[in-house]
């Protein structure tokens, strides 16, 4: 009866390891396809704030214009295809007339501030009177889905 009782904890603990062990992995493998999802954009362009939407907790949308550079939505279409970990992304969304971000810090943000958007070096530069005010990380504004 002990055997057996010993037997079942372990394969309950070797199960439980395992479970830990998977999850950490898919946590690594979503964070590591976030991060070339943004490299694989090769987005680099200007921007000017038209309007925020500010939500609870500090998220909120910035919707803008593009004042120097493109932003080819094609590219985040054909990336999407080949993620793994994350299901869909998004990072600038198409709204009609203008573009825009979802962000995990819109405090950061004012109306007429510039952005730079620079993806390779995973960068968004905030200008305000062409002054550098703070800077965030693209991967933290992007939008995922499961499909």
């Amino acid at each position: 009866m002990r055997r057996r009782i010993i037997i079942v904890l372990s394969i309950i603990i070797i199960l439980v390891i395992l479970m830990v062990r998977f999850y950490f992995l898919h946590m690594e493998g979503a964070r590591n396809e976030r991060l070339w999802y943004v490299k694989k954009l090769h987005y680099e362009f200007s921007t000017e704030i038209d309007s925020l939407l500010v939500l609870p907790k500090d998220r909120g949308w910035i919707y803008f214009h593009i004042t120097d550079g493109e932003v080819n939505k094609a590219v985040e279409r054909n990336l999407n295809r080949r993620l793994k970990y994350n299901g869909n992304l998004r990072f600038v969304v198409d709204r009609g007339t203008t573009l825009a971000i979802l962000t995990s810090d819109a405090g950061k943000y004012a109306l007429g501030d510039s952005l730079r958007i620079t993806a390779d070096r995973d960068l968004i530069e905030v200008y305000r009177n062409k002054i550098l005010v703070s800077h965030s990380e693209i991967t933290k504004s992007l939008m995922g889905s499961p499909f």
